[in-house]
């Protein structure tokens, strides 16, 4: 069974890899036993992206909503209730610039990814799957002095935002039954 955040988490995928130039396999879910990409042999040099999602959290109680009765369906199925909730996600995503490079500059390249998550490509993707991106809250780059096995990157925590859909179907009363046809009020009732 597939994760019901499958989609959403495809959008942002294939948003990032439109924004940053990179290969698909270059730009992977952080988490599991997922291994530096390596499609030549040398992925020493090769840049690459990482990303994640952490703090989510709801932006208000979901808000319901019920389509018309459509008799054509099974009883106790005529009417479809939904909820919709806006939930916002902190969204880090980390650029490893390659070992060994010292003209590396994985905060620009990062920056540039960034400001590229705005044209249509990667917009439109992020569109699609109801997400919006809110901010970037800027790059902070992990610098050091440059050796065979240090490897220069940097990281950005975008808020992004998501609206979640459930429906489910229910039933409506289609009749009601009275057993007693008639109320005796006496008129006019005092209030106290």
């Amino acid at each position: 069974m597939s994760s019901p955040r499958a989609p959403f988490l495809t959008a942002l995928h294939g948003a990032f890899v439109a924004a940053s130039g990179l290969a698909g396999d270059r730009v992977r879910w952080e988490g599991g036993n997922v291994s530096r990409p390596d499609p030549d042999g040398d992925a020493t040099r090769d840049p690459y992206v990482t990303l994640s999602l952490s703090s989510s959290r709801s932006q208000g109680p979901p808000a319901r909503s019920y389509s018309a009765a459509d008799l054509g369906q099974p009883a106790g199925e005529e009417i479809e209730a939904s909820v919709k909730e806006l939930f916002v996600y902190t969204w880090r995503v980390t650029w490893y610039a390659g070992i060994g490079d010292e003209f590396a500059d994985p905060a620009g390249d990062l920056e540039r990814a960034i400001v590229r998550l705005a044209l249509p490509t990667p917009s439109d993707t992020l569109t699609a799957a109801k997400i919006s991106l809110l901010s970037s809250g800027g790059v902070s780059s992990l610098g050091g002095e440059v050796s065979a096995t240090f490897e220069p990157r940097a990281f950005a925590d975008l808020q992004i935002a998501a609206y979640h859909t459930e429906s489910e179907r229910v039933g409506y009363i289609a009749t009601v039954e009275l057993t007693e046809t008639s109320i005796t009020l006496d008129l006019p009732i005092e209030l106290p």
